[in-house]
């Protein structure tokens, strides 16, 4: 490449068939501490120590103790190798660890249509959480130019080569043919494609639910420690986030990764990979995360489950206290891993906690509470990923894209649905994934309820997202979380788009058969205070039923019916008193990003922001 600087002295030639990495191991001459040496590792009867790799000995020599980028030509303190006091040149001028460019990314090959929706769904939830910093989707040559139009509407798009690694790695009975290409996935280390100080990497089968810019700031490279805890690792063993793995004990989940671009890094992981026949290969059921976790053994950071937390429970999760104990609200990026992947299944599916008959005996150990609550979870994220999916559909048609990916993705756009209808509707669709509606329920309690349109089928049925009703023996979890339905098709057809004038009117008719007691109006979509404990609280109006109102609160409480007479309008002006959820005392102030009044003196005045809109307010809903 162009912009490769000069090797150094002990780096390995290329050789005229193919870089070759039982070359390398013999150039590196000296760079083997201990254990076999270089050329001859593999002579022995006995296994060799993985520990005594030479690729393993030059990564962890020449990796930045403070940053971890890997540079030859760094600086030693000392004089002394191997002791953790090297440099690299940017933190050996004073410039520190601090990153100062940093991404996002991801990586797809192949032209599967569901990676496509996968990288759809990541991309926008990404967007969705406010992040400045650079979102670079890399993608194979054969990922067809219309995914490729629809996707550039949330990723910079970048063209890669296919690492297609040696057998060894992923042998029988491991080596399915799909492993084959996943060292694409090694990339991400390459700085010519991705010129960043930090890149964080997220599977497309992932879904970012807030703002995870803090993980730039943990040391790369940086993944989720995969052991099982109950295995090997007892919970005061287990590395705190950020805290670097013990290198005996090294086993990373490659779903959320951090990592520092480096070409030197990129040319050795991306040639060894191709080489067959170092004794250090070993195949495993996921062979870029079994091969990562052991050629960079030592270097790994911790990065806490809640950046990569599976939803449903498959041999490859570890049972940890924070998987069994995190509610849905807790949760920073949603990972939907195993075979059978959240694309796959319908919004309203039926879905288990539980992914593979191989746990299940272990999960009905579990005390109840944790079932209960991890079940929950799993049906509240699977919904989650689905209602994105349509929000960012709903943007695409917004802007316009339709026009430019063909007739199959438009007719995407239009239905949620990647398989054809089965039967096209005789009138139009009722709805659309993304819009708003109004429905409306007969019964000898008519209610109204707002909900979010996902997915529209063959037969005029039209699966919708919307706010659950909070019933005793189905708990729910707080946040803004909800469950897909499924509308009939008569349903479906007397659904109303949802602006403000329509919800006000949603009080008529059917459910004046009972009289509202007194109190504001609070159409659906309008925002409300109530007291909840220990001071207000602000929410939104999701559903009515006569003089009752469903109201959705921020992320400490989940949903809940309220009487209208114990509930307030939103204050005019932030100079009315409300009970301050701090200091308890009432006073003027302003809702926090949580929907808690908080007095002014309590939030300080620079941090004040105004409630949201209610039309606002609506549409995140």
């Amino acid at each position: 490449k162009s912009s490769r600087p000069p090797s150094p002295s002990w780096w390995p030639p290329p050789l005229s068939g193919g870089v070759g990495c039982g070359a390398l191991a013999m150039a590196m001459n000296g760079h083997c501490r201990g254990g076999e040496p270089g050329g001859d590792a593999g002579c022995d009867d006995k296994k060799p120590d993985p520990m005594s790799n030479p690729l393993l000995s030059v990564l962890t020599d020449f990796m930045c103790g403070p940053c971890g980028y890997f540079d030859p030509d760094g600086e030693i303190e000392g004089g002394i190798i191997g002791q953790g006091t090297f440099r690299c040149r940017r933190c050996a001028d004073g410039k520190g660890p601090s990153p100062q460019r940093c991404a996002y990314t991801s990586v797809m090959y192949g032209g599967k249509p569901q990676y496509v929706v996968g990288a759809l769904v990541l991309g926008y939830s990404l967007q969705a959480t406010g992040t400045r910093h650079d979102r670079v989707l890399l993608h194979t040559g054969d990922v067809p130019a219309e995914a490729r139009r629809l996707l550039a509407e949330f990723w910079q798009m970048r063209e890669v080569d296919y690492i297609a690694s040696a057998q060894d790695l992923h042998a029988a009975p491991f080596g399915q043919a799909r492993f084959k290409e996943v060292f694409t996935k090694l990339q991400i280390f390459d700085p010519e494609l991705l010129p960043y100080d930090r890149v964080v990497f997220l599977d497309l089968d992932m879904l970012v639910l807030k703002n995870i810019d803090e993980l730039f700031q943990v040391r790369p490279p940086a993944a989720m420690c995969n052991m099982k805890s109950r295995c090997i690792l007892g919970p005061a063993q287990h590395p705190a986030h950020g805290q670097r793995m013990d290198p005996l004990a090294t086993y990373i989940n490659a779903g959320t990764m951090v990592v520092a671009p480096s070409l030197w890094l990129h040319d050795l992981l991306a040639r060894d990979v191709q080489e067959p026949g170092p004794w250090w290969h070993r195949a495993s059921w996921s062979p870029e995360q079994g091969y990562l976790s052991s050629i960079l053994a030592g270097q790994w950071s911790h990065v806490s489950q809640l950046y990569n937390l599976e939803v449903r429970l498959h041999s490859g999760v570890p049972l940890s206290r924070a998987w069994e104990s995190a509610d849905a609200k807790d949760v920073a990026v949603a990972h939907f891993s195993g075979a059978q992947k959240v694309w796959d299944l319908a919004p309203d599916a039926d879905i288990s906690v539980v992914g593979s008959d191989w746990v299940r005996q272990q999960f009905a150990g579990l005390p109840e509470s944790v079932r209960t609550k991890t079940s929950v979870r799993c049906r509240a994220l699977h919904a989650e990923w689905h209602r994105v999916l349509s929000l960012a559909l709903c943007e695409c048609r917004n802007r316009g894209v339709g026009e430019h990916v063909g007739a199959r993705w438009a007719a995407f756009l239009r239905t949620g649905s990647l398989q054809p209808l089965h039967a096209a509707p005789e009138a139009p669709l009722s709805a659309l994934p993304g819009d708003i509606l109004v429905v409306r329920e007969g019964g000898t309690r008519p209610r109204t309820r707002l909900c979010r349109a996902v997915r529209a089928r063959g037969d005029g049925a039209l699966v919708v997202w919307s706010t659950p009703v909070p019933l005793p023996e189905r708990p729910f979890c707080a946040g803004d979380f909800g469950l897909c339905d499924t509308l009939s098709p008569d349903e479906a057809r007397r659904a109303e788009a949802w602006t403000p004038a329509s919800g006000s009117r949603c009080g008529a008719g059917e459910e004046e058969a009972e009289e509202e007691e007194e109190g504001p109006e609070l159409p659906l979509g309008s925002q409300a205070v109530v007291w909840n404990a220990n001071g207000h609280q602000l929410s939104t109006v999701a559903a009515r039923c006569s003089g009752w109102r469903l109201l959705r609160f921020g992320a400490l409480l989940p949903p809940q019916w309220k009487r209208l007479h114990e509930i307030y309008e939103v204050p005019s002006s932030d100079r009315e008193p409300l009970q301050c959820m701090s200091c308890r005392q009432r006073l003027p102030g302003q809702f926090d990003p949580d929907g808690l009044w908080c007095c002014l003196r309590c939030r300080g005045p620079s941090e004040g922001e105004a409630p949201a809109s209610c039309a606002g307010d609506a549409a995140r809903h």
